[in-house]
């Protein structure tokens, strides 16, 4: 998982959106590279053991949107030579160890993150962790996180803000949550993103996110499939791709910018003087009235340092001056 320190990394969350067609997954995964992602990412399950089979109905969509294991294995090949990390979740212990030795690194559901077991074995292996927290209280948060901390360092453990609403209202995105998150893990954060725009991750990125995860499908009206319509199509994705990667250039550095720097004698004044000055009389910053642009190198504390000046040369009025036109003692 090629993270960047400081710089933003984005998950295309491919889920199943694919709809158990392999053709589908790899198109996907070239939608994800070309709209800006690092990483695609999958959901891996064995449906027999995901969901009780009592549910027919649903049973029958899972085997439907089931892609095999040597599947996986090509779609983690094809993310690699188009320069993507591959990422799934694993919604079982056989599809969790089968990851394990494909994946950039293995996604804990929301759901799934506070079965303390399977978190336990996830944090065992050797792929980064990446721990979601949707509908999870700050105790169970922590618990999780005891659990992994016991197995893997801070910093190969990828905790994510989330709500398990889908689509989910900016207005109930309790970003806030960002603050006890940093709290308890002092290690990278990220977003899991189920808003329609980007004002939710531009918000995350100000907290702290580095790592964001959205959901990617090739047409909003590709089928019935609930997750096409409130999905990013791959236009889309770009421009919230490209929100993010704005938002990072914007970050800056601690010292005025190179643009403003080019600027600043524009905005800054430079002294002139009020009447006529003749050479060896005494000045004082009353002599002086300042104005744009910054012309002059005399600094503006330069009369502060209570010396006594004396012009070195006939000052005519209006005229600008230098910090050679006076002798200090």
């Amino acid at each position: 998982m090629k993270v960047i320190s400081n710089k933003p990394y984005i998950i295309a969350e491919i889920g199943n959106n694919h709809e158990g067609n392999f053709n589908n997954a790899t198109r996907l995964i070239e939608a994800a590279k070309k709209s800006g992602a690092n990483a695609a990412k999958f959901q891996t399950f064995i449906p027999e053991l995901y969901h009780t089979q009592l549910d027919e109905d649903r049973m029958e969509a899972l085997k439907r949107f089931q892609l095999s294991f040597k599947q996986f294995e090509e779609l983690a090949l094809y993310s690699h030579e188009l320069g993507l990390d591959f990422i799934s979740t694993p919604f079982d212990f056989e599809s969790l160890f089968f990851l394990s030795s494909i994946a950039d690194a293995i996604k804990i559901s929301s759901g799934d993150s506070v079965w303390i077991d399977f978190v336990e074995e996830a944090s065992k292996l050797n792929a980064p962790l990446i721990i979601s927290t949707g509908a999870t209280t700050n105790s169970e948060i922590q618990n999780s996180l005891k659990v992994a901390y016991k197995h893997k360092k801070k910093d190969d453990i990828f905790l994510l803000h989330c709500t398990s609403d889908y689509p989910a209202k900016e207005e109930n995105s309790n970003m806030l949550q960002f603050e006890n998150l940093k709290e308890m893990h002092q290690g990278p954060m990220g977003f899991s993103d189920h808003t329609r725009t980007n004002i939710a991750a531009l918000l995350a990125f100000s907290m702290g996110a580095r790592i964001f995860e959205k959901h990617i499908t090739l047409d909003n009206n590709f089928s019935d499939f609930r997750d096409h319509q409130v999905a990013l199509n791959p236009e889309d994705f770009s421009q919230y791709s490209n929100s993010i990667h704005l938002a990072y250039s914007s970050l800056g550095s601690l010292e005025c910018s190179e643009a403003e720097e080019k600027i600043k004698k524009f905005i800054r004044r430079s002294p002139r003087a009020k009447s006529k000055i003749l050479k060896g009389e005494q000045i004082q910053s009353q002599n002086f009235y300042w104005v744009r642009p910054q012309d002059s190198d005399i600094p503006y504390d330069f009369f502060q340092d209570q010396k006594t000046y004396l012009a070195t040369r006939d000052i005519d009025e209006n005229e600008l001056v230098y910090l050679s036109d006076f002798n200090g003692n």
